[in-house]
């Protein structure tokens, strides 16, 4: 166990109790008293090891269950889930609330717009209501109006409050809002709707000088992650780090909320709405937006579906001798490192990304002299920090032949791996 649980305490004894329920198979009723631990010893990095290694059991036993029930013609549910009647009970329960959740959506019907799109109000987060967005268009009302959301977006609204997000402009479905931190843009397609995910796009470094939100549209309005979105109905997000308020993004700092707080609160606007059991996003960055995509792997694992990191300059190292924010030494949650080995994550670099530039990509903590040599060597040092932890690393390095440092030359190589 870890060396901050005293081998008497109760504690210890879940820990126990937790190894016991492993060696007898029962991997979710495992991982859930292990999870209890973590809360209270959430830089432990004993816990956050043997959950990672629940997941992947867990993960296994239930693959070969349904390998199983495919090969015999039946499709059944994995034995943890069909056997253990307190993932019953959890699941029922999980029903009772949603059906309720249903029942009082139905008896309250969504507040009449008022022309002002609002995001985590408690009104429908997608009701635009002016007359030159055809999208706004609503249903003819009745004597007493129960109207009904034109835009497939509009769905039930969100259980929290966030923030109020005031649009300043919509351009062909692309749409910038403004919060009492920063900007950022989205676009979320007629097809999105329940289960929909989330697609982070971060970009690379600003310019003091330019506007911002130039700069992450020729990410989200670029043509290949739109026809992904429209296909998949994901929903796109860019967060703008401007200067002034998120100068350090790289390193997931703010002014006023640190950019990796600010990228949740967007990806949460959306996801409590269309994916509320299930708070992960897939995550893309180039060149810093993929420094910021890499330390946030790190340090938010269990919000990610997966991530992909183009051309990043430098990295968190996983070296306990490294100050972070280029090593472990003193990172929010150390044990990151361990479970952001259980997210599918590439590196994709080109090989002709070879300028030399230690200075000012904190070559000191590096291991390389260029981009293509570092991503080696880190996708090296991940692979290997993961089998000292008794982990398989999802990570894996793709270098792309005749591109430089070019988001939009290692676009399509990133967009094939998030759908392979």
């Amino acid at each position: 166990m870890g060396p901050d649980i005293a081998e008497s305490s109760a504690d210890a004894e879940c820990y126990r109790q937790a190894q016991a329920l492993y060696r007898e198979g029962k991997f979710v009723q495992a991982l859930a008293v292990l999870k209890r631990l973590q809360s209270t010893y959430p830089r432990d990095e004993t816990i956050a090891k043997a959950i990672a290694k629940c997941w992947t059991a867990a993960e296994a036993h239930d693959a070969a269950v349904a390998d199983a029930a495919t090969r015999s013609g039946r499709d059944e549910a994995p034995v943890a889930l069909r056997t253990d009647p307190r993932v019953r009970a959890a699941l029922l329960s999980t029903f009772v609330c949603v059906v309720a959740a249903l029942v009082f959506a139905v008896a309250t019907m969504w507040p009449s717009g008022s022309g002002d799109d609002v995001v985590g109000t408690g009104k429908s987060a997608r009701l635009p209501a002016t007359n030159h967005d055809a999208r706004a268009a609503t249903a003819p009302q009745p004597a007493k109006p129960k109207p009904a959301p034109a835009d497939p977006r509009a769905t039930t609204p969100p259980a929290k409050v966030l923030w109020v997000a005031k649009v300043e402009s919509d351009i062909g479905g692309i749409r910038t809002l403004s919060t009492p931190y920063g900007r950022y843009l989205d676009y979320v397609p007629a097809s999105a709707g329940p289960g929909s995910h989330v697609i982070a796009l971060v970009h690379g470094s600003p310019d003091a000088s330019k506007d911002i939100r130039d700069l992450a549209a020729l990410f989200i309005r670029h043509e290949a992650w739109l026809a992904l979105a429209d296909a998949t109905g994901s929903i796109l997000v860019a967060p703008c780090f401007d200067v002034a308020n998120f100068g350090g993004y790289r390193h997931l700092k703010g002014k006023r909320i640190g950019a990796d707080q600010f990228l949740i609160r967007i990806a949460d606007e959306y996801l409590q709405q269309y994916s509320p059991y299930d708070r992960r996003m897939t995550l893309y960055g180039h060149s810093a937006g993929g420094q910021f995509a890499a330390r946030f792997a790190v340090t938010h694992p269990e919000r990610l579906r997966a991530v992909c990191l183009s051309a990043p300059g430098n990295y968190p190292r996983p070296s306990k001798d490294i100050e972070w924010p280029y090593g472990i030494k003193n990172c929010p949650n150390p044990a990151g490192f361990v479970l952001a080995n259980i997210v599918p994550m590439a590196v994709v670099v080109g090989e002709l990304d070879t300028d030399t530039d230690p200075g000012a990509m904190g070559g000191q903590y590096q291991v390389g002299a260029n981009r293509v040599e570092r991503a080696l060597r880190w996708v090296d040092a991940m692979r290997e920090y993961a089998q000292l932890n008794d982990q398989t690393s999802r990570t894996e390095l793709i270098v792309v032949s005749g591109i430089g440092h070019s988001s939009a030359g290692l676009t399509g190589t990133c967009i094939a791996w998030m759908t392979r």
